[in-house]
């Protein structure tokens, strides 16, 4: 059985563990959404990445948050489910964009 380890240099093991999980569901949402078995997702995830086949039980692990997927990959992931290679930059640069100006955030007072 493959256990995944929660990293103790993590600054908050708990919150990280909510991320893993909550990104394992809306990978695992997006390919039933799709209408694609594990099989199909990972083929065309393999093809998105430009490789003759992922490991077996790769996307499982992905899907019930026992491993996280690499930002490479996690971009793949992105393009099987929009069709564009630059989904991930785009959902990122979109998040940063809708931070409040620098002058609006509260700054970290220094000791």
């Amino acid at each position: 059985m493959y256990v995944y380890r929660v990293s103790t240099s993590s600054p908050d093991p708990d919150r990280e563990q909510a991320l893993r999980m909550h990104l394992a569901g809306l990978i695992r949402g997006a390919r039933e959404q799709m209408g694609l078995s594990q099989a199909a997702f990972e083929r065309a995830l393999a093809a998105a990445l430009g490789v003759e086949g992922l490991g077996a039980m790769t996307l499982s692990r992905y899907e019930r948050g026992d491993r996280v997927p690499s930002w490479g990959t996690l971009a793949a992931i992105c393009e099987v489910v929009t069709g564009r290679k630059e989904a991930l930059a785009e959902g990122v640069a979109a998040a940063f964009e809708r931070l409040p100006a620098p002058s609006a955030r509260k700054r970290k007072e220094s000791p």
